[in-house]
């Protein structure tokens, strides 16, 4: 699930980036690649708070979403704010869940997914918004390296972490 949005989102990112490095503006509704991140987020937060045993409903709700934010990317409408109240009502939804897995659980792995749901969220929210586009860039690798940082933290044995 993860694996899907980040492809998703780097599409976004080039775009943004290539827009700002060389003028040019290859997709213009890049944008909604990113969304499919902050889908993942709250399925994969509420699947470890609920202790989903089966993975394959969770993930058909993404793929659904993600199908359906592909198709509202070739809409002619300008969809900009609706971009934006789905990705801050993703994070609004999904922090509190994962503050909580990581004080019942107290493991690190639960906090470094935390650390890097904000860098994502916050990085598509600043891109939506309009701020300078190292900004998303860079949150976005930030948000890598704490997904990275995620799987190689050591286990605690408890097996309820979100990694």
């Amino acid at each position: 699930m993860f694996a899907i949005s980040a492809l998703l989102a780097a599409f976004g990112y080039y775009s943004i980036a290539a827009n700002h490095v060389l003028g040019a503006t290859y997709f213009e509704s890049s944008h909604w690649s990113l969304v499919p991140v902050t889908l993942a987020i709250p399925i994969a937060a509420f699947s470890g708070l609920l202790k989903v045993k089966k993975f394959e409903t969770p993930f058909k709700i993404f793929l659904f979403g993600t199908a359906v934010y592909f198709l509202m990317s070739f809409t002619p409408f300008p969809l900009e704010t609706l971009r934006i109240i789905l990705m801050t009502g993703s994070v609004a939804v999904s922090v509190p869940p994962l503050i909580y897995l990581f004080i019942r659980s107290r493991d690190s792995s639960d906090l470094i997914f935390l650390f890097a749901t904000l860098c994502y969220s916050f990085g598509g929210i600043a891109a939506d918004a309009g701020l300078v586009e190292e900004i998303p860039i860079l949150l976005a690798f930030f948000g890598l390296i704490f997904s990275g940082l995620m799987f190689l933290v050591p286990k605690n044995g408890n097996g309820h972490s979100m990694a």
